[in-house]
C-alpha cells in the first residue's frame, strides 16, 4: 500500500511539473494522431486542440484503424468499401476538417500497416515507414535538450512505435499519451481488447516493453464517462459561429451516431491539455510487458470538460 501511494505522489509531481512547464511556455507543443475517418469524436477532440488558447498543434497526422469488419462490410458508416484506405481516409478528413478551421497547421499521412506481422514484431520485421514517422523522428530529435515532444495518439499506436524503433534514439524526447486498453484502478487489472489496441497490438507491446518512452494511457474504461448527447450537442452547436459547426453536425449524421456518442478522444485531449480535469497515477503496467510501471489517468471531471469544450468553441470565429 505504501509503495502504491508513493508512486501515485510521484506521478502526481511529475504530471504538476509539466503542468507548470506548459504554463510557463504559455502554450503547451503536441503533435495529434488520428484515426479521423473511424469515428466522429477525433474531429471534435482536434477542434478542441485548434480553438484551445493553451494548445499549439506542431502537426497532425493520420493514423491508420485496419480490423476485419472492413473487409467483411460494404459500408464502413457512409464510406464505401471499394478501393477503401483507411489511413488516406483519416488524412483526408485531417485536411478538410483544418481547411474548414482555417488553420495553417501541417498534415503527415501515417503508417498503412500494422508493425511487424499479424502473428507479432520481432527484430527483423518491417517496421513502417510513412511521411508521419518522418516528421515524429524529425520533431524529437530538433527537441531542445531537457524538453520532450508530447503526442496525443487517438488510435493505435502504429505511428509512434515505428518512429521508435527505426531511431531508438528519440525514445527519451517523447512523451506518449494515449487512450488505449482496458483498466480497472480498484484492482489493477489491465485488458488489451479494445478497438485501438487491437489494431495493432504490436505496437502497443512494442512500447509497453521498453522503459525509455514516457507513456500516459487514458483507459478506454475511463473515457467512456464523457458521453454527448445529440439532444444537447446541436443547439450547443447553434452557437458555435464558425463554419466547424456544421461540419460535427454532418459528421454526427455520416457516422449514424443517433442520440449519444462517447467522446473517446476528446476525453484524452482535454486530460492531457488541462490536467485539473484529470486524475493521474503511476501503476504498475500490464504484467506480461516488460516495463514496470506506466502513468495511467484514472478519472476524469467530464462535466468541466464538456462545458470547457463548449466555451473554446464559442470563441471561434
Amino acid at each position: 500500500m505504501r509503495r502504491i501511494k508513493a508512486l501515485t505522489c510521484f506521478a502526481a509531481i511529475i504530471f504538476a511539473t509539466a503542468a507548470v512547464h506548459a504554463q510557463a511556455s504559455n502554450k503547451m507543443d503536441v503533435i495529434v494522431d488520428a484515426d479521423t475517418a473511424n469515428e466522429m469524436d477525433d474531429l471534435f477532440a482536434i477542434a478542441q486542440l485548434v480553438a484551445d488558447p493553451k494548445v499549439n498543434v506542431t502537426a497532425v497526422t493520420s493514423a491508420h484503424f485496419n480490423n476485419v469488419e472492413l473487409y467483411a462490410r460494404q459500408k464502413w458508416h457512409k464510406y464505401d468499401m471499394k478501393g477503401f484506405d483507411p489511413v488516406r481516409a483519416s488524412q483526408m478528413e485531417n485536411e478538410k476538417l483544418l481547411k474548414i478551421l482555417r488553420s495553417p497547421i501541417p498534415t503527415y499521412l501515417g503508417a498503412g500497416d500494422i508493425l511487424g506481422y499479424s502473428w507479432g514484431y520481432f527484430e527483423g520485421a518491417p517496421i513502417p515507414d510513412a511521411p508521419a514517422i518522418q516528421e515524429i523522428i524529425r520533431q524529437a530529435r530538433a527537441a531542445p535538450a531537457g524538453t520532450k515532444v508530447n503526442i496525443l495518439v487517438l488510435g493505435p499506436l502504429t505511428n509512434i512505435a515505428s518512429a521508435v524503433a527505426r531511431a531508438p534514439d528519440i525514445a527519451p524526447k517523447i512523451s506518449v499519451y494515449s487512450l488505449s486498453l482496458k483498466y480497472d484502478p480498484a484492482t489493477g487489472i489491465w485488458n488489451k481488447n479494445d478497438f485501438n489496441t487491437r489494431n495493432d497490438l504490436n505496437a502497443t507491446d512494442f512500447l509497453l516493453d521498453r522503459d525509455d518512452v514516457e507513456m500516459t494511457i487514458l483507459p478506454v474504461t475511463i473515457a467512456k464517462d464523457l458521453p454527448f448527447f445529440k439532444d444537447k450537442v446541436m443547439p450547443q452547436l447553434d452557437r458555435v459561429q464558425h463554419p466547424v459547426s456544421q461540419h460535427l453536425r454532418d459528421r454526427w449524421d455520416f457516422v449514424s451516431a443517433q442520440g449519444m456518442w462517447t467522446m473517446w478522444d476528446l476525453a484524452l485531449t482535454m486530460a492531457v491539455t488541462h490536467p485539473e480535469m484529470a486524475t493521474v497515477s503511476l501503476r504498475s503496467a500490464p504484467p506480461e510487458n516488460k516495463r514496470k510501471t506506466v502513468k495511467v489517468i484514472t478519472a476524469i471531471n467530464a462535466v468541466a470538460m464538456e462545458s470547457k469544450f463548449w466555451d473554446l468553441l464559442e470563441q471561434l470565429r
